[in-house]
């Protein structure tokens, strides 16, 4: 006789039976953008810790990269490489024991380890690449870090709030800044688009991770720990967030790499006959360095990218902005933060089953494909153990992270 568990409580208990707890995970900033796109999504990734083991994309994992190098702005860059590459070596023997339990042939290890090692190489040339932009009154973006106003408290750091209503509270912060004549701690956050800063730029003052970021730094700076644990005043407070928006160069590694020569060729044919024109007779395998170089021209416009002039001056690739405490801290932002807060407090805490998650169609469905998480959403729960098994999913509590500032 066939069993079917269907959505609700059965189906809950079957679950857990099979080790699939939904468990009240703590509050990120990207729960709340989560739940609004599919909350079958954040039931199945955050409440039940559900992953793709060897989940990727292109943007997500470069982004990944250039945070990372960000981490290290204040090491040399030939400190920075090495550390990058110790990275990679430990990302790639992780790789390693998934593919090996998943019985991944040799051929598509080696293609794998490659990409990892093409998008760390290819973030590293962006930030390296960035940083010779020069945005108008600020200057380059680590220059900006090290202005002597700033004293640098520290990068990716861990803050945890356990608050009285809504429990456990996360934020990663990119870097920690005291304002040394404001008195004032700001917390910078680096976006990584692939159109314009502006744009990007302009969304931060009401994205809830803007809000989450100030108000847990705010209670941590209220209880006291910051300024115990970092040797600052006790009427520290806090001054906000800046947002640093970076351009991704819209130009890959490849054969435009390889080293070349310029020589004169002479026009044969048409209105410009008789003219001389430099062309570049290429040779050899490409190279990093060469990329690295064309990325500063394209974050430059020059060279072959001259063209870019006029649009970087209207729209910079390297941009900054600000969103102030006053106004994220005041009673109205205040008001909507709790009130978002609440939401998403609301599926952290409701009952783990399945039915209690509305699926988003539209969710599935990106660039053509369906998500990796296709067969969860159409089967039912008694085929999830073997989804997870087959599909490569694991389960991984992203919440088991030790906070550097806790209150």
């Amino acid at each position: 006789m066939e069993i079917k568990h269907g959505k609700g409580r059965n189906a809950r208990l079957w679950l857990e039976d099979k080790g699939l707890v939904a468990r009240t995970p703590a509050l990120r900033s990207s729960d709340f953008e989560s739940i609004l796109s599919c909350p079958f999504q954040y039931y199945l990734s955050r409440r039940l810790g559900i992953v793709s083991a060897l989940r990727w994309s292109a943007a997500l994992s470069r982004g990944s990269w250039f945070h990372r190098r960000l981490e290290l702005f204040q090491k040399t860059k030939a400190e920075a490489f090495e550390q990058m590459l110790r990275w990679l070596a430990e990302s790639q023997e992780k790789l390693e024991v998934l593919l090996n339990n998943r019985g991944v042939k040799a051929s598509t290890k080696a293609n794998i380890f490659d990409r990892e090692e093409k998008d760390m190489l290819m973030a590293l040339s962006w930030f390296e690449a960035m940083q010779q932009f020069q945005v108008p009154g600020k200057g380059s973006v680590i220059d900006y870090l090290h202005k002597p106003w700033f004293r640098v408290i520290g990068s990716e750091i861990v803050g945890e709030y356990n608050h009285p209503e809504y429990g456990r509270m996360l934020a990663q912060f990119d870097v920690l800044l005291y304002h040394k004549k404001q008195n004032a701690l700001y917390i910078v956050d680096a976006k990584t688009c692939t159109g314009s800063t502006i744009q990007r730029l302009s969304t931060c003052p009401i994205e809830f991770q803007t809000q989450h970021y100030i108000h847990i730094l705010n209670f941590l700076v209220k209880s006291g720990e910051v300024s115990k644990q970092y040797d600052l005043p006790e009427d520290v407070r806090v001054g906000g967030m800046i947002h640093i928006a970076v351009q991704k160069p819209s130009i890959e590694f490849g054969m435009n790499d390889r080293d070349f020569e310029l020589v004169n060729h002479e026009l044969k044919r048409g209105p410009r006959k008789g003219q001389i024109e430099q062309r570049r007779i290429y040779s050899g395998e490409p190279r990093w360095e060469n990329y690295r170089d064309r990325c500063k021209r394209w974050f430059l416009a020059e060279g072959e990218y001259e063209d870019k002039k006029p649009e970087r001056v209207s729209d910079p690739p390297v941009n900054f902005s600000h969103t102030f405490a006053s106004s994220t801290l005041d009673r109205e932002g205040t008001c909507e933060y709790h009130s978002r807060l609440q939401w998403v407090h609301s599926f952290a805490t409701r009952e783990g089953t399945p039915g209690s998650f509305p699926m988003s169609a539209n969710h599935l469905r990106n660039f053509g494909r369906l998500s990796p998480f296709a067969p969860f959403y159409l089967t039912r729960v008694e085929d999830w153990p073997s989804i997870i098994t087959s599909e490569g999913f694991q389960q991984e509590d992203r919440d088991d992270v030790e906070a550097h500032i806790s209150a």
